[in-house]
């Protein structure tokens, strides 16, 4: 009975052990065994002149990657070249790393491979134009105004971007209906771009409506460099204020007296567009003050609507107290399409004896 008895503990035994070696085996699942080879992204942008990076692994079943040779290769050499990146020296080694360094715009790619698999994988690779810098400055400075008639032109100074700029400039002037630089521009040149500097338009356009007109530039760009338009409307927009030219003439009265005299202004304004508005400033200077300069002895605002004559609000008038020459100023401040006007200094002289 003895020896049965060992015998059969005896296949036990070995049923055990070789059930213990199969459950350590590696492969028996597939663990450890490479499966596939994956890049950790499926697409890369590169900004054209500058490089990228591609990083791939070998890896299991279980996605844990494994330490195998990996090689990259590109679809397109003329858009994007790839080299293996010697800098790269991860610990363990289960991942290699490929220098992608952008040629000319365009989309290629990037092949992973290995040995140890027939699969590959493949990153697409977008190489993106540069953007180049346009910088306007119109003959009529931001925050000033012009009359109608005056002549706009404009500059633009073209740089940045990638390589030599080509192409071509355009400029567009669109006047005051043309709030969205939508419809036809009333004037438009284009100059051709051999490389960046400086661009302006000859002669320009002579301007025929008050309001705010508006310069809009557009570089078309070429095979390395984006195309770049600047704002028709907002803080960055290059807007030119053109105003109706108005006249304005004045009659004191009286023009001579003697110490007490009382004095009054009148001003006439004509020209202009629409119904101006706005006020007139009035301003009496003594005989202390032949230049018009400090301050003067009386100031008198009033308020226009439209053209025609406006008297200082005084019924009575300023009362002289000193002899000499007594002088009167008078400034149409102007509206929002209206130029402003002044008279001079010595235009309405007061005699007082």
């Amino acid at each position: 009975m003895l020896p049965r008895v060992s015998a059969r503990f005896g296949v036990i035994a070995a049923l055990a052990a070789a059930a213990v070696a199969c459950k350590k085996d590696p492969t028996a699942d597939g663990v450890g065994t490479p499966a596939i080879i994956q890049a950790a992204f499926a697409s890369l942008n590169v900004n054209i002149g500058s490089t990228g990076t591609v990083t791939a692994s070998v890896v299991d079943v279980r996605q844990t990657p494994l330490e195998a040779p990996i090689m990259f290769t590109t679809c397109d050499a003329t858009i994007a070249t790839v080299a293996a990146d010697t800098s790269y020296h991860p610990v363990p080694v289960t991942s290699a790393r490929a220098l992608v360094k952008s040629v000319l715009s365009g989309t290629a790619c990037v092949v992973a491979a290995t040995p140890l698999l027939t699969q590959t994988d493949t990153v697409v690779v977008n190489v993106v134009k540069a953007t180049p810098v346009v910088v306007t400055n119109p003959s009529v400075p931001a925050g000033t105004s012009t009359l109608v008639g005056a002549t706009l032109a404009d500059t633009a100074r073209l740089g940045g971007g990638f390589g030599t700029l080509t192409g071509t400039i355009t400029f567009a002037l669109y006047d005051s209906t043309q709030k969205t630089c939508a419809a036809s521009p009333r004037y438009t040149q284009a100059l051709t771009v051999s490389a960046a500097g400086l661009f302006a338009t000859s002669p320009g356009f002579t301007s025929d409506k008050v309001g705010i007109w508006r310069w809009r530039v557009v570089y078309g760009g070429n095979a390395n460099n984006k195309s770049v338009t600047t704002a028709c409307t907002g803080s960055s927009a290059e807007l030119v204020v053109v105003k109706a030219p108005t006249t304005l003439t004045t009659v004191a009265n009286p023009t001579s007296g003697a110490v007490g005299a009382k004095l009054k202004d009148a001003a006439t304004l004509g020209g202009g567009a629409g119904t101006p508005g706005g006020t007139i400033v009035f301003r009496l200077y003594d005989p202390t003050h032949p230049a018009c300069t400090g301050t003067p002895r009386l100031t008198d605002s009033v308020t226009v609507a439209g053209v025609g004559t406006y008297n200082t609000s005084s019924a009575t008038g300023f009362t002289t107290d000193a002899a000499g020459t007594w002088r009167w100023t008078a400034e149409y401040t102007g509206d929002a399409i209206n130029a402003a006007k002044s008279t001079a200094c010595n235009d309405e002289q007061v005699v007082i004896s």
